[in-house]
């Protein structure tokens, strides 16, 4: 039986609890479960039913159990620290709770001090082993501070691989590390013996530390290399980094060991609406494919659509993603490229033999340019297939994309168009000249830029001790005010189970003949949800991040 010590207040001594038992209560805390798997029963406004999963402990009170609020409704913290101590100031003091108080407050919706719980706070009828399980469970939340804090210093760490050239990133991230512990209003001074009224926001000052987890060899040896990193030190959470291929290895690490990492730059993200800990810009190439998907299923349904790419990690995981957001539509035929060079006249082959109506290039750059000009099968009538390429693969700039590719094809574009990650990228831009860095990478260094002033943002609303990862990436998920400085993605929103900033990606169709022509022929697409047309895509993006089921044409 596995037993974890939990301390469930301040100064109290930590309690052995029943591994099992700290489940269920997770259980009936995020998902509104019981043990048996049926919904815990609940009642709004003393007599309205309700299901309990419509009204988690989670959806209020936050993962990490800190709280938050809404308007004028506020949801407490529910910490074994927060509740099991008095309150004994605001509008409705009341005394610490106690096991038997704290059970009462959820069935009956009356705290220890007679105060009534206002709603939406419900009354939930739990079983006794439930309620055993989730106070337990809450009695954990948040109940230590979380590794890679110490008293003076907050540690971070950036993942680097073999096969990737972290110069331009790693620039960026030690000038502004360097820049934020060089603050010139004596933060440090402050933290000792700052005036009594800014207490809650002096002590919560950290020295910011760098580590880079440098990783070599096959990405099958990266989580033993990661676990050896961490154990020399532990971070509190990740900041941006770079890998020669897959996020997976280090997404995994991060959740199985709940680390925070924040925007990687990386076009082969984990698409996983369940896990946590990691935050994307987007889903990458499998966004590009469900993109595809959309606009082939809007132009025609039941086309034959040839997809042919590398057996790389890159162009398997654009593949499957196209095969899995076509299903059940347009028929699809694969070709892997395995050895060697496709040349014009054999894609031309291909497609004489496929009768192909779309094809699909998951192929870098040089494989692309080689094509030039694209053939036409003879099902075609010399008219030629719709052919679809991802910007992301040949570099992610539409400005050095060659004309000929670009007026012969759809592009899925996600990114900023140029134009726009022009004007966005002036503040980045400023801060990067100002300091004697040279522009090497612009989409990289902004990239990187962003994530740390996230980052920065979010810790400035962190008070006293309260370094719990949890509230950590809460806090991030309401960041929308800094939303404005990504220069490399369009419409980026935040919330809470977001996981992904960025939603859509442009189609460019094939009629543009420069690169500054792209906003008025891209059409910003949402898969699964919003469409803007060609003539408002690139004034109305911010707009289209709302999800709805209906399209406009």
């Amino acid at each position: 039986m596995l037993l974890l010590l939990v301390a469930p207040a301040a100064g109290s001594e930590a309690v052995a609890v029943d591994g099992g038992l700290l489940e269920l209560g997770e259980r009936v805390y995020r998902n509104g479960l019981l043990g048996s798997g049926k919904p815990v029963e609940a009642f709004v406004s003393g007599d309205v039913p309700v299901d309990g999963t419509q009204f988690t402990c989670v959806s209020c009170h936050l993962r990490s159990g800190m709280g938050s609020s809404e308007g004028q409704q506020i949801a407490p913290m529910v910490t074994g620290a927060a509740l099991y101590r008095p309150r004994e100031s605001g509008p409705k003091p009341r005394p610490a709770y106690t096991d038997e108080s704290l059970a009462q407050a959820m069935l009956g919706a009356v705290d220890p001090g007679g105060n009534l719980i206002e709603t939406p706070m419900p009354q939930y009828d739990i079983p006794e082993r439930e309620m055993e399980a989730l106070i337990a469970y809450m009695k954990s939340l948040s109940a230590e501070i979380s590794p890679g804090v110490s008293e003076d210093s907050l540690h971070f760490g950036t993942v680097v691989t073999d096969g990737v050239d972290p110069a331009p990133m790693l620039e960026v991230l030690q000038t502004f590390f360097r820049e934020k512990n060089n603050d010139r209003r004596n933060p440090e001074g402050r933290h000792r013996a700052g005036p009594f009224y800014r207490q809650n926001v002096d002590q919560a000052y950290r020295k910011w530390v760098l580590h880079v987890y440098r990783l070599g060899g096959g990405s099958e040896s990266w989580p033993a290399q990661l676990e050896a990193h961490y154990a020399r030190q532990p971070v509190f959470a990740m900041l941006s980094g770079m890998a020669s291929g897959s996020w997976r290895p280090i997404h995994e690490f991060c959740e199985r060991r709940g680390i925070p990492c924040l925007l990687p730059n990386t076009d082969l993200p984990v698409v996983d609406d369940d896990d946590f800990y990691t935050l994307y810009f987007s889903q990458g190439l499998a966004l590009e494919a469900r993109t595809v998907a959309e606009h082939i299923r809007r132009e025609s349904n039941d086309a034959t659509v040839l997809q042919l790419y590398r057996t790389d990690e890159a162009g398997t995981a654009a593949s499957r993603a196209l095969r899995s957001a076509l299903a059940g539509g347009a028929r699809l035929i694969d070709r892997q490229l395995r050895d060697g060079r496709l040349r014009a006249e054999e894609l031309a082959q291909v497609i004489d033999r496929t009768a192909a109506d779309v094809v699909v290039l998951w192929l870098p750059g040089d494989d692309v340019f080689r094509l030039q000009p694209w053939p036409a099968g003879p099902e075609t009538d010399g008219d030629g297939p719709q052919f679809y390429i991802s910007s992301s693969m040949l570099g992610a700039r539409l400005a050095l994309i060659p004309e000929t590719v670009r007026s012969g094809s759809f592009i899925v574009h996600p990114f900023s168009l140029d134009e726009e990650f022009e004007s966005a990228f002036r503040r980045t831009s400023v801060w990067l000249e100002n300091r004697g860095i040279e522009i090497r990478d612009p989409r990289m260094q902004a990239q990187t830029y962003f994530a740390c002033m996230l980052a920065g943002e979010a810790l400035m609303h962190v008070k006293f001790d309260f370094f719990y990862r949890d509230f950590f990436l809460e806090g991030i998920d309401h960041m929308s005010s800094v939303a404005g400085f990504c220069a490399s993605h369009p419409s980026p929103s935040f919330g809470p189970g977001q996981r992904y900033i960025s939603k859509g990606s442009y189609i460019l169709s094939p009629t543009a003949s420069e690169a500054r022509d792209a906003g008025s022929t891209a059409t910003w697409i949402v898969p699964g949800g919003r469409w803007t047309a060609p003539d408002r895509a690139a004034k109305t993006t911010a707009d289209s991040q709302t999800v709805t089921p209906d399209r406009e044409p």
